[in-house]
């Protein structure tokens, strides 16, 4: 019976202990200084991203996503890296990192009326 009645007794201190540290650590959170994402936003490619970048549909942007897998002996159900896709099908990192990092703050509808705007300017200018 005694022993029931200190644990009782010291149930609330350490609840307002952790009720504390739990304050504090969100204090410390608001007053820390923000720091910006790395600069290589994304690290995967997804054929979705892929189909808007080269404006392919998106089962053409699966099968070459499935053959870079394939070529690179890596599992079906795994991410192919930004490096590595680049790496396998020569192409421009930077470019596509770019593209990626644009594309992560921009929604894929602003992305696709751009590319038309800019594929008409084009077709004007020829």
């Amino acid at each position: 019976m005694m022993a029931r009645i200190r644990y009782v007794a010291r149930l609330p201190h350490t609840h307002a202990r952790k009720k504390r540290l739990a304050v504090l650590a969100r204090e410390a959170e608001r007053n820390a200084p923000r720091r910006k994402p790395a600069i290589p936003w994304r690290i995967h490619v997804i054929a979705k991203e892929l189909a808007l970048y080269y404006g392919w549909h998106v089962s053409t942007a699966q099968r070459k996503l499935r053959e870079t897998r394939k070529a690179l002996n890596k599992k079906r159900n795994r991410y192919l890296t930004v490096k590595e896709y680049c790496k396998y099908n020569e192409e421009d990192e930077d470019t596509l990192q770019d593209f990626l990092n644009m594309l992560a703050a921009r929604p894929a509808k602003q992305l696709r009326e751009k590319r038309e705007k800019d594929k008409k300017e084009k077709e004007e200018d020829e």
